[in-house]
């Protein structure tokens, strides 16, 4: 016999009880109530199913621009992100928009730098388990876009800093957004 201990599950077991007792004593019939308790592995498997995303919103002087970052496992269990962005200036030369991960300004990391279509869109997917993990360990959650004048200017403040995680120079902040959603530090919660 399993020991209900979750607060939520002996709630519903409560309820169910009450509901069976409702029902036999009312007519002739015997109603019969069954309450299955997940176990540790569904409920994951349950929190896991939702999704997870980012709507980023502008934040520099770009007002007309959006995008979205959906976080998911592949059935591997191996991490992706989707990143959609709509409503960028153009650039050119060696101007490009670096899409960042972070959890503070010091804390940082660059998932990749490019130039917008034609119609000012970028959709890129991105599928790297050193990258992404940190959505599920919960240091890095906020998506970032920021326009970078010179993409060589980015690398050359991490070499100067010596820290890949506190980039001198990252850009003019365009789009951000947090993280939300049931992969949202769950890597803390097994």
């Amino acid at each position: 016999m399993r020991r209900i201990c979750h607060p939520i599950a002996a709630g519903l077991l409560v309820g169910a009880l009450a509901v069976a007792g409702l029902a036999s004593g009312c007519g002739g019939s015997t109603t019969t109530v069954t309450v299955e308790v997940p176990s540790a592995a569904g409920a994951a498997e349950q929190r896991e199913s939702g999704p997870t995303e980012a709507v980023l919103k502008p934040a520099g002087s770009q007002s007309g621009a959006s995008g979205t970052a959906h976080y998911s496992l592949n059935p591997s269990r191996s991490p992706s992100l989707w990143v959609e962005l709509e409503g960028l200036e153009r650039v050119s030369g060696p101007a490009r928009y670096g899409i960042w991960m972070y959890g503070d300004r010091h804390d940082m990391v660059m998932l990749g730098a490019f130039q917008p279509d034609n119609d000012g869109k970028i959709s890129r997917f991105f599928e790297t388990i050193e990258s992404y993990t940190f959505v599920e360990e919960g240091t890095k959650t906020e998506l970032l876009v920021t326009k970078i004048d010179d993409i060589d200017r980015v690398s050359e403040s991490i070499a100067e800093g010596g820290s890949p995680w506190d980039p001198g120079y990252i850009g003019e902040p365009v789009l951000q957004g947090a993280f939300e959603g049931p992969f949202v530090g769950s890597a803390s919660d097994q």
